[in-house]
């Protein structure tokens, strides 16, 4: 199969991500997400393990032949920074084997995890489904029960004209002869039978309807419970992985991830560094190109601009991540060294491009908590700058 081959997801195959009836399997699920109408063949396969790049022309055939993408009839374009993602390509492919090499246990436990946390929220899905379904047919049999009281009212009001007919015909026959006492006897009989009826049916129908309203409430809140059950085994399943990692219980208190689930700690650990650095290291070059940003997890830091010292970073806080943000410019904007020892956590974003929307959504809101605080600081100093109209400003 062509490598610059660009492939798009058909409606079949929105279909099987959104519903999941069994056609695929979690290799097979996990390079579907990644097809965009854009990447192309190697420009996927470059986000995905090597277990799967390995078989990824078998798992693009097998879409193909279930009809679950096409062929877009383009190939692969220039993207902004192509050559610079190019000439990190090697370096992260090198980190990433090394990083297997020396968390082997670690990240082979994490993958299968993983493994089972798809093939969790697939279920789940299914559950979902099922209990979307459900109530859809909830709300199909009221309006059919609504019908039926509806059609009920207006047999009803046939029924009293009918019996107004037949009083009005009892009252023209009143004083007759024998022969019309009998048949206004018999009319009567007939009355009171049409009304027994009519009592019973309607009697009938009101308790099918109780019944099946108690018969539907109580598999609405079977398919609840089982769709509950499910979540909480996942965060089960969640916190006892991230709890035996060597670094969680360091992480877990910094104010960067305060607003993390477990489980979004389990995958940052996969897809993260651990790096030390003595006091007097440097960190950051002011002007060099690079995209990773940090967390900081102990220790202090000092932001240097034209070798003069503007903040001091504690633990807690991330730096590096204007680069991250800004594509266009991955140029750094000041120095970074150590003023203590200290211990970092390192997120490489040709790392991040592989984990899932909810952890990079996580990361970014933290950063923007971050900037936040940052730009009110800023704006308090410029404040009392002007004020002071004495200060000296050093621009």
């Amino acid at each position: 199969m062509r490598q610059t081959k660009i492939f798009s997801i058909t409606y079949e195959g929105r279909d099987e991500l959104e519903y999941s009836t069994g056609m695929l399997v979690g290799d097979e699920r996990r390079v579907m997400r990644l097809i965009d109408g854009v990447s192309s063949v190697e420009g996927i396969g470059k986000k995905v393990p090597p277990s799967v790049r390995v078989n990824l022309d078998d798992i693009f055939e097998k879409l193909l032949a279930a009809r679950l993408i096409e062929d877009t009839g383009k190939g692969a374009f220039d993207i902004p920074l192509k050559k610079l993602a190019l000439m990190f390509e090697e370096k992260v492919e090198a980190a990433i084997l090394a990083s297997k090499e020396a968390h082997k246990d670690i990240v082979s436990f994490a993958e299968l995890e993983l493994e089972r946390r798809v093939e969790t929220e697939h279920k789940l899905a299914s559950s979902e489904a099922k209990l979307t379904q459900t109530n859809m047919n909830l709300a199909l049999i009221t309006n059919q029960y609504e019908s039926l009281q509806q059609q009920v009212a207006a047999y009803k009001q046939g029924m009293e004209a009918k019996i107004a007919e037949q009083q009005s015909q009892l009252v023209a026959v009143l004083g007759q002869s024998k022969e019309a006492q009998a048949q206004r006897f018999k009319l009567e009989s007939e009355l009171n039978q049409m009304r027994s009826d009519f009592v019973q049916m309607q009697d009938t129908i009101e308790k099918k309807a109780a019944r099946m309203d108690e018969t539907l409430r109580l598999r609405v809140l079977e398919e609840q419970h089982a769709l509950q059950v499910k979540k909480e085994q996942m965060k089960v399943a969640a916190d006892e992985m991230v709890r035996s990692h060597p670094h969680y219980a360091r992480i877990r208190g910094l104010e960067f991830f305060k607003d993390f689930r477990n489980s979004d700690l389990a995958e940052l650990l996969l897809w993260t560094e651990w790096k030390e650095f003595k006091e007097g290291e440097q960190i950051l070059v002011e002007g060099e190109m690079s995209f990773p940003f940090y967390i900081i997890v102990s220790g202090k830091l000092q932001v240097l601009k034209g070798g003069k010292e503007l903040i001091v970073l504690k633990a807690g806080e991330p730096f590096g991540e204007i680069s991250y943000l800004d594509n266009d410019n991955p140029h750094r904007s000041a120095s970074v060294a150590a003023k203590t020892d200290c211990e970092l956590l390192l997120l490489d974003p040709s790392y991040l491009d592989n984990a899932a929307p909810m952890l990079r959504m996580c990361i970014a809101e933290a950063i923007v908590r971050v900037q936040a605080k940052r730009l009110r600081r800023a704006v308090n100093m410029v404040v009392k700058l002007l004020v002071d109209k004495n200060a000296e400003v050093d621009l």
